[in-house]
């Protein structure tokens, strides 16, 4: 998205999220798409009541060489995190394309 023609002129925020630590922690509020459903240029999937599933009711495909399968595309939290702090290992400012600014870093 940082290069997408909409947004590439536009500042934008990245956060770099440890995902083992906010499924740990929000594993019964997550649900899982194998499609980009915000695609409106590339409709690539059927939208409906399914298109969401829990990670226990998500079909996880086995890894295929060659296979069209796809694994997690989307990842939602219903509610939303509000402990996104415990699992943020990076937020950076980017302008044209470019890192212009580090904003956190974990590991700093």
């Amino acid at each position: 998205m940082l290069t997408a023609r909409a947004y590439r002129d536009a500042a934008q925020l990245t956060l770099t999220i440890d995902t083992a630590s906010l499924v740990d922690a929000h594993s019964h509020d997550i649900r899982l798409t194998r499609i980009n459903s915000g695609a409106v240029v590339y409709v690539n999937g059927r939208r409906g009541a399914y298109t969401f599933r829990t990670v226990q009711r998500f079909d996880h495909p086995r890894h295929r060489p060659g296979s069209s399968r796809r694994a997690v595309v989307e990842l939602t939290v219903m509610g939303g995190v509000p402990d996104v702090m415990d699992h943020l290992i990076r937020a950076e400012r980017w302008e044209h394309g470019a890192m212009v600014e580090a904003l956190f870093d974990r590991s700093a």
